[in-house]
């Protein structure tokens, strides 16, 4: 059986709060393999005291997208193990809704045969 692998990425002043919902769910991230963005795996990697955390680049610097690219054929095809979104006031405030992207350009292109 292969082994499971989890991304972990708190924002901001969440990290805490990550890392103590991981300490308190230790033995269930025992097993799985565990990649997280710049600080939180450094976190992660100390109150865990496990140096097998992958850590990626810090968030604003790319870290995002490096957890997207581990990700994005199993995600594309819904073939993911588990998909967890946790949310942060980004999330539920009024003002930080998402957009929808606008395609039309694109697909709506002249296309040569």
């Amino acid at each position: 059986m292969a082994v499971k692998s989890v991304a972990l990425v708190a924002h901001d002043n969440k990290k805490k709060e990550l890392v103590d919902w991981v300490a308190d769910n230790r033995t269930r991230f025992a097993p799985l393999k565990l990649y997280a963005t710049g600080t939180t795996g450094r976190l992660l990697r100390d109150n865990l005291e496990r140096d097998d955390i992958q850590c990626l680049l810090s968030g604003p610097l790319g870290g995002d997208q490096q957890i997207g690219t581990l990700w994005n054929i199993p995600v594309a095809c819904n073939r993911a193990t588990a998909e967890f979104i946790l949310t942060s006031a980004y999330m539920t405030d009024d003002q930080h809704q998402p957009k929808k992207p606008d395609f039309s350009d694109y697909t709506g292109r002249p296309v040569s045969t």
